[in-house]
């Protein structure tokens, strides 16, 4: 298609953000690894999935929850943003200064709903990096610090973008 490498890896991260912990358990199942009687809160409990020993949802539940709305978020963004090219065509296009105010409102409320969309993505991402370095130092060198890091980069790049 032609596309810049940063262009596919920002659709390629799009895809990175997805349970597939069904998907792994059918799997065991089918293999018989499962181990017998496990019930999904077992063993989502067991991999640090569902809710920890207080009944709250585990961090790493927590981050992919927030990395999931951020990419709404973001998607939203990108909608605003085709929004605005089509209402800036009817801008250019306008005869009447009735319809010019009309389509400048219009503008004027995207342009506010997609900062505020970009202010809420900057914080959300302030936040999980904060919480993911407090988490490392708990757990220093962990596969769930890398899988966090790795994440809040994609993400990163895509709000860049």
């Amino acid at each position: 298609k032609g596309l810049c490498p940063q262009t596919m890896a920002a659709e390629g991260a799009e895809h990175l953000v997805r349970d597939r912990f069904g998907e792994f358990k059918r799997l065991a199942q089918i293999k018989n690894t499962l181990p017998q009687g496990s019930t999904d809160s077992q063993t989502h409990a067991v991999h640090g999935f569902a809710k920890g020993s207080d009944g709250k949802p585990t961090f790493m539940r927590e981050f992919f929850e927030s990395i999931g709305k951020i990419q709404a978020i973001l998607n939203q963004g990108r909608a605003n943003i085709k929004l605005m090219e089509s209402v800036l065509e009817e801008s250019l296009q306008a005869t009447t200064q009735d319809k010019q105010k009309e389509v400048s409102g219009q503008l004027r409320t995207l342009a506010d709903d997609t900062k505020s969309h970009l202010q809420f993505i900057k914080d959300t991402l302030q936040q999980l990096s904060t919480r993911s370095e407090e988490e490392e130092r708990c757990l220093p060198n962990s596969a769930e610090g890398r899988i966090r890091v790795n994440m809040q980069q994609a993400v990163a790049k895509k709000h860049q973008q």
